[in-house]
C-alpha cells in the first residue's frame, strides 16, 4: 500500500435500468496519498460522481453492480466489507461533501441537530462517549471553524435561513465534524457565485493544512482545479484518460479531451474578442459504449484504431500518464501545437 490512503483498482461499475445495463465505470485506477488533494475532472455524465459514491457504497444494492476492481482504504477493500462495518467507516474515516447544499441539508431539522447528529453517532471514535451538551459546544466549534459567526444562533436555525455559501459551510462542517482522514467533496462549489467559490476553496485548504486529510475533489471547473488540486486525474465516457499533476495537467496537457477542456475555460490573458472552443458532440451511451476509445467521435485527432481499438495507458514520468494513441511512438500523426490544432504528419 506505501503510503496510499486510498486505491482504486480496475474499478467496473453498472447500474441495472428498465432500459439496459448502464455501463458507468470501465475500469477506473488511482491513488490518493497521505494529506493530498486529488481532484477528479470531467463533464456531466463520465462518471465522476459513481466513483466518489462508490468509495462509501452509496449506491442502492438493487440496482447498482460492482462487477470488478478493489476500493482499497489503508489496505482493506471497501467492497468486501458488510454494512456494519461501512456504517462505522462512513463519516467516521471518510466524509462526504454533496453536491448541492441547498438540498442536502434537511429542511425540517435545526443547524445544530444536523451537525450533533454525526458526532454523538460517532462519539466513541477515541473511545469516550459524548453527551449532547458536550456535542452542542463541539457543533458550535465547527461552525465557529468554517467562518460562520453567531455560532450559537446558528446552531438554531434552520437550512433555508442561510445563504448559499452559509449552507456549504454547514456541509463542510458536518464532515469534518468527526475527523475524517479522507474528504471527499462532490461539486462543492456548484450553484455558489465566484467570490464565494472561492471563499469556499480556501476554507478548504485551511481545513486540510490543519487537519492533515486527504480530500478528493470532484469537479466539472478547471478553474477549481488550478485552485486547490495537487494530483488531476480527467475522466471520460466511465474511464479515466490522463492523470498527472497539476502542473502536469496544466502545462504538459497529453489527451485531445484534456485539450479540449482547457481551450473552452477563460483565461484572464486572452483576448476579450477571442471566443472560447466548445468540445463539439455528445458523451457515449454508455448502454452500449463503444469498443474503441469513448472520445473519439468527438476528436479532431481520431484515426481508426481509435474507434477499433482502446488505447493502453503511455507513461511519461512517475506521475504522468495518458490513453492515446496519439501518444504511441508508431502513430502516423504528430501533434506539434494543441493549442491552434497544428497537426502533421510524420515523415
Amino acid at each position: 500500500m506505501g503510503d496510499h490512503m486510498l486505491e482504486i483498482k480496475d474499478l467496473r461499475v453498472s447500474f441495472h435500468t428498465y432500459a439496459g445495463e448502464v455501463q458507468a465505470l470501465g475500469g477506473i485506477n488511482f491513488t490518493v496519498g497521505q494529506s493530498e488533494i486529488l481532484a477528479v475532472v470531467g463533464e456531466s455524465g463520465c462518471g465522476k460522481s459513481v466513483t466518489a459514491q462508490s468509495i462509501l457504497r452509496l449506491h442502492n444494492k438493487d440496482t447498482i453492480d460492482y462487477k470488478q476492481g478493489e476500493i482499497l482504504y489503508k489496505g482493506r477493500d471497501l467492497l468486501a466489507l458488510s454494512e456494519k462495518e461501512m456504517q462505522k467507516i462512513r463519516g467516521r474515516e471518510i466524509s462526504m461533501i454533496f453536491q448541492d447544499p441547498m438540498t442536502s441539508l434537511n429542511p425540517t431539522l435545526t443547524i445544530g441537530k444536523q451537525i450533533t447528529e454525526a458526532i454523538l453517532k460517532h462519539s466513541d471514535k477515541e473511545g469516550n462517549s459524548t453527551n449532547q451538551r458536550e456535542a452542542n459546544k463541539q457543533a458550535a466549534g465547527l461552525i465557529r471553524s468554517v467562518g460562520i459567526a453567531n455560532p450559537d444562533l446558528r446552531l438554531k436555525q434552520y437550512p433555508h435561513e442561510l445563504s448559499g455559501g452559509m449552507r456549504q459551510r454547514i456541509m463542510i462542517a458536518i464532515a469534518m465534524s468527526c475527523s475524517p482522514e479522507i474528504l471527499i467533496a462532490d461539486e462543492p462549489t456548484t450553484a455558489l457565485d465566484v467570490t464565494v467559490q472561492a471563499q469556499i476553496l480556501d476554507l478548504m485548504k485551511a481545513l486540510q493544512i490543519k487537519s492533515g486529510a486527504s480530500i478528493v475533489i470532484i469537479t466539472h471547473n478547471m478553474g477549481v482545479v488550478a485552485n486547490i488540486a495537487q494530483k488531476v486525474i480527467i475522466m471520460y465516457g466511465g474511464v479515466v484518460v490522463e492523470k498527472g499533476t497539476s502542473g502536469d495537467i496544466f502545462y504538459r496537457p497529453k489527451h485531445p479531451y484534456t485539450w479540449g477542456l482547457l481551450k473552452s475555460i477563460f483565461r484572464l490573458n486572452k483576448d476579450k474578442n477571442e471566443p472560447l472552443i466548445p468540445i463539439d458532440g455528445i458523451p457515449p451511451d454508455l448502454l452500449a459504449p463503444p469498443k474503441g476509445c469513448p472520445f473519439a467521435p468527438r476528436c479532431d485527432y481520431a484515426m481508426k484504431v481509435c474507434r477499433e481499438q482502446m488505447p493502453r495507458e503511455y507513461s511519461f514520468g512517475s506521475a504522468h500518464t495518458c490513453d492515446c494513441w496519439l501518444s504511441d511512438e508508431n502513430c502516423p500523426l504528430e501533434v506539434k501545437d494543441w493549442r491552434n490544432g497544428d497537426v502533421k504528419y510524420k515523415q
